[in-house]
């Protein structure tokens, strides 16, 4: 978005870095170690001519991403507006954008099940991925080195709510989709 409109760039090479260092733990932890749903075994099995990525799963990953897109858009320009400092707009949408990623770990926990039930699976990669993201968010806004380098600068309360806002705004719009986009007919069954 900055780029297509003249804006100044947000992110360069090191926080696209630390972001894959959100996102590539998340999916080699956490979804591995999610349990089982419980109707797992009374789930009809895949058709063999089913695709793997259905056009329902495309369109999912789709929305999922433009929905995370608009929210962070929405905050860029809000912060952009308010006149905030390039240092302060990077800092509050890299946290937004962090927030948002756990958001979305917790819409597909499940496809069947709401995010209250998923919260109440266990899974310990998950709180161990959690507190990891809390120590360096920690460190990255304590720490002047750390600051310095990635061109950020403190955060108030009234940022931290507006990260947290975008971030549950994100899972709440999401988990109300989910019905709507995965209604969609039974699986075929195969004869034996």
């Amino acid at each position: 978005m900055p780029l297509l409109l003249g804006l100044p760039i947000l992110f360069g090479p090191i926080h696209i870095a630390l972001l894959e260092m959100v996102i590539d733990p998340v999916c080699a932890f956490v979804f591995e170690a999610e349990e089982e749903e419980p109707n797992i075994m009374t789930r009809p099995p895949r058709a063999p001519d089913e695709r793997l990525f259905s056009w329902t799963m495309i369109a999912w990953s789709i929305f999922q991403g433009a929905t995370a897109f608009a929210i962070l858009s929405g905050i860029y320009a809000f912060a952009l507006w308010q006149g905030f400092a390039e240092s302060h707009v990077r800092t509050l949408v890299f946290f937004t954008l962090v927030a948002a990623i756990l958001s979305l770990i917790f819409v597909n926990r499940s496809y069947a099940a709401s995010v209250i039930w998923a919260l109440g699976r266990k899974n310990k990669a998950l709180l161990y991925v959690l507190l990891s993201l809390v120590v360096m968010s920690f460190l990255m806004l304590s720490v002047p080195m750390t600051t310095t380098l990635l061109k950020f600068s403190s955060l108030n309360a009234s940022d931290f709510f507006l990260a947290f806002a975008g971030s549950v705004g994100v899972l709440l719009f999401l988990e109300a989709m989910k019905p709507v986009l995965f209604r969609q007919p039974p699986r075929k069954t195969i004869d034996p």
